[in-house]
């Protein structure tokens, strides 16, 4: 048994901290302020040694166990909302005039990479997100689709006339909460965190009027 001098006589007692432990957490509590004030302890390498001697000399509900408890925690997803669309932001695919007695037509087609994601702050894994929130794509990971949309600028006044897209989202709330570790069983706490899941969905497209001037050049 290592023994860091600690006195044979702390807590009434005439075993060393490490062969008398810790029967409860209020005696976990004591003996770590008072580890805390000795001199030269505060030393990564004593903590560490500390843990150790203590794992393997004490049996029974002692003191690694109950430090090992009070440490623990993990976090669940636990509840998710219906699902909402959400949007992102306006993009310009393409622009013509007309001087209003044109029949063209308007048209963009090209292919753009967008995908899923999420705002908040993340507790869980992204797989067990996606897996909560019913995701079908990967979060954070890219893919093309295509944007293709025509118009015609017959009727339209004259003047510069551009096509917009932009992304849409099938979302969800998501609310993640933190359990903590006592006496070997897990037990949930008030503390929760939420995130909004993002999963892309399609193009929304639209036909803006921009100038009664010819602006083609974007």
């Amino acid at each position: 048994m290592l023994d860091f001098g600690i006195p044979k006589d702390y807590n009434g007692g005439t075993k060393t901290l490490f062969e008398k432990g810790a029967e409860d957490k209020q005696e976990v509590r004591e003996m770590k302020k008072f580890v805390m004030t000795m001199p030269g302890v505060r030393a990564v390498a004593l903590t560490a040694a500390l843990a150790v001697c203590l794992a393997v000399s004490i049996e029974g509900p002692g003191f690694a166990q109950a430090f090992a408890d009070e440490a623990a925690t993990k976090w669940k997803c636990e509840k998710k909302s219906g699902v909402f669309e959400g949007y992102g932001g306006w993009k310009e695919a393409v622009r013509a005039y007309t001087n209003g007695r044109c029949t063209d037509k308007m048209s963009c087609h090209t292919t753009k990479k967008v995908n899923s994601t999420y705002s908040g702050e993340l507790k869980v894994s992204i797989p067990k997100l996606e897996s909560f929130a019913l995701m079908k794509h990967q979060i954070n990971k890219s893919f093309s689709v295509s944007v293709k949309y025509s118009t015609s600028l017959k009727g339209k006044k004259k003047g510069t006339w551009a096509i917009q897209y932009r992304p849409v989202y099938n979302c969800r709330n998501v609310t993640q909460r933190k359990y903590q570790k006592a006496d070997k069983k897990w037990h949930k706490t008030s503390v929760t965190k939420k995130v909004k899941t993002k999963d892309y969905k399609s193009m929304a497209y639209r036909v803006v009027y921009l100038s009664p001037k010819n602006k083609t050049c974007i």
